[in-house]
């Protein structure tokens, strides 16, 4: 009877837990969804140029491997968006709901892996810390540019995966064969994701070194066995087309080349623009930590960055409130790393001093398993950090380039776990400590709370940029203008947006040619006789055309200015002639 009671009152805790669970989860997406309903993040040419890809695949005409013009940075967004263009229609809205669905399935993976690893209370503490964010954080998730929300997803995925294999290491051996095979396949499953993870995106790379460190300490003899020929096989079998994309083209075209070319971790001084290491640790530190990991800015910065910038000038004039706060969250991180991270060291130095006199020998005792996995999200972020802060993005675009250490986020769980801790074990800790904890976890939850509701505050920029969009669009449809110039960041923005019906190559700021990912594009305008140039008032291609029309009045170039854009009409291609 108490048997069959506890199994009864066991399950309606399950049922509670997933109610719970997915009213969470359901209120997450439902912002979310709120939010890209009503324009928002301001989308831009990378984003349009996956909804192409998306376009493309719906339509069975190209079944990319990469995002179009690069090969690297894998194209799952973009598969995901072609069904939803299916299911529902070709729209930037459709295309950002597969971001929607990512981050739900991020959510629910988070969930479980901070439940095994600390306490299931925790977990939904933590759920509620990533419910809400600063823009930057929010936008990244919900911004379809391909990889960094995978990056996030996969971070906890491949954690999670892990976790669960060391702790269940002590099955015994003589096991069902059903059972054996489960696990076996476990394996398999870590290398595919693993696999699909690095096809995404490279930055997940200090995770997937963290977790199979994990492995390498707990379970390397299953790890030299036939379980790691099966981890290897998922790995090569998520790897494939990645492969035989690379067997297809020359080295220089190839993925490592392009993550080579990419990175900017072997970045020269002069390809940094003379900023020195001092500066760009000071920028990645005061700039990018905070944007990346919650604080929401509270001032501008004007990239790319200059060398010589004095400490305050990093920020502009007149800023140092700005600065300081960057300062207070920084420290503030600084210190919740360094405090988690003592914490464990000292209890798992402790371990092993007590198994060295006790002779133990093997693997570390089941105890210190949740500690070993604690500490490597956090070294994962450090190591994460570390790499973006010897790269030229550093350097050069310190706030654009903050979703490169989206990764780090998954760390959240173990820097807040000593505070949660503190509150917790009223009798164990003085209240001066239980009041800091307080303070500092409070203070958390407020800094996210404001950034979610600062993003309600940008909707009018990101509207206004989609209606003066739609605007030129409905004036070029009109004048059954089809074929036409413009900058990158323009052009694809409006082949998506008008479904195809406009195309348009790119020209630079010295009307050279730019970069066109989708070439198909470039060759349609080139192919026209007319020469017709549209780009963005006060624009340097628009001074330098108006150089070029001044110096040839022969050409008669007819000139018309629609939602800040200038648009150029002339009965020949002109931008070449000197």
């Amino acid at each position: 009877m108490k048997k069959a009671a506890f199994l009864q009152s066991n399950h309606l805790n399950k049922r509670k837990e997933y109610l719970f669970l997915f009213l969470f989860t359901l209120f997450a997406c439902l912002l979310r969804l709120f939010l890209i309903l009503h324009d928002w993040p301001s989308t831009n040419a990378d984003e349009a140029t996956m909804g192409l890809m998306a376009l493309h695949i719906e339509q069975g005409r190209d079944f990319p491997i990469f995002f179009y013009g690069q090969g690297y940075m894998g194209t799952l967004q973009a598969y995901l968006g072609s069904i939803l263009f299916h299911l529902f229609c070709t729209s930037l809205y459709a295309l950002r709901v597969g971001l929607i669905l990512i981050f739900a399935v991020f959510f629910v993976t988070i969930y479980f892996l901070v439940k095994i690893v600390y306490s299931r209370s925790f977990a939904f503490l933590c759920l509620l810390l990533y419910t809400l964010g600063s823009a930057n954080i929010i936008g990244t998730q919900l911004f379809a540019n391909g990889g960094y929300a995978e990056t996030l997803l996969f971070s906890a995925l491949i954690f999670l995966l892990v976790a669960q294999m060391i702790l269940q290491r002590d099955i015994p051996d003589q096991q069902p064969n059903h059972l054996r095979w489960r696990r076996l396949l476990h394996w398999g499953v870590v290398g595919f994701f693993i696999g699909i993870a690095i096809y995404s995106d490279i930055l997940i790379l200090p995770t997937l070194l963290c977790s199979t460190l994990l492995l390498y300490i707990f379970m390397h003899g299953e790890l030299f066995s036939r379980a790691g020929l099966l981890l290897i096989g998922g790995l090569l079998l998520a790897l494939l087309p990645t492969i035989i994309y690379n067997l297809s083209v020359p080295f220089s075209q190839g993925t490592l080349a392009a993550y080579v070319g990419s990175s900017g971790y072997a970045a020269t001084t002069t390809t940094k623009g003379g900023i020195t290491f001092a500066q760009q640790f000071l920028q990645a530190l005061l700039i990018t930590l905070p944007d990346a990991t919650g604080l929401s800015p509270v001032c501008n910065i004007h990239e790319p960055m200059h060398a010589g910038h004095a400490f305050f000038e990093i920020f502009g004039p007149q800023q140092q409130i700005c600065a300081l706060s960057s300062i207070g969250w920084a420290t503030g991180y600084i210190a919740l790393v360094l405090l988690a991270s003592l914490q464990l060291v000292r209890v798992l130095l402790s371990s092993y001093r007590h198994r060295s006199r006790t002779k133990f020998a093997g693997v570390p005792p089941h105890e210190n398993t949740l500690y070993w996995i604690r500490l490597m999200l956090i070294v994962s972020a450090v190591i994460t950090f570390t790499l973006y802060v010897v790269s030229a993005p550093a350097a050069l675009n310190p706030r654009t380039t903050a979703r490169y250490l989206s990764g780090m986020l998954i760390a959240i769980p173990a820097l807040v776990w000593p505070l949660w801790q503190s509150i917790l074990h009223i009798n164990k800790i003085s209240w001066q400590k239980r009041i800091i904890a307080v303070g500092l976890l409070l203070s958390a939850f407020l800094l996210f709370f404001k950034g979610t509701a600062d993003i309600f505050t940008q909707f009018d920029t990101s509207q206004a940029m989609i209606s003066q969009q739609q605007t030129l669009i409905d004036f070029l449809s009109q004048h059954k203008i089809t074929r036409f110039y413009t900058d990158y960041w323009t052009c694809n923005n409006l082949i998506f947006q008008s479904h195809e019906q406009l195309l348009c190559a790119n020209l630079d700021e010295q009307l050279q040619t730019g970069l066109d990912r989708y070439l198909p594009y470039r060759d349609a305008v080139k192919d026209q006789l007319q020469g017709i140039y549209i780009f963005k008032v006060h624009s340097q291609q628009t001074i330098a055309l108006d150089e070029k029309v001044t110096h040839h009045p022969e050409i008669h170039v007819k000139r018309t200015v629609i939602a800040n854009y200038v648009i150029y009409q002339a009965p020949t291609q002109f931008h070449m002639l000197t």
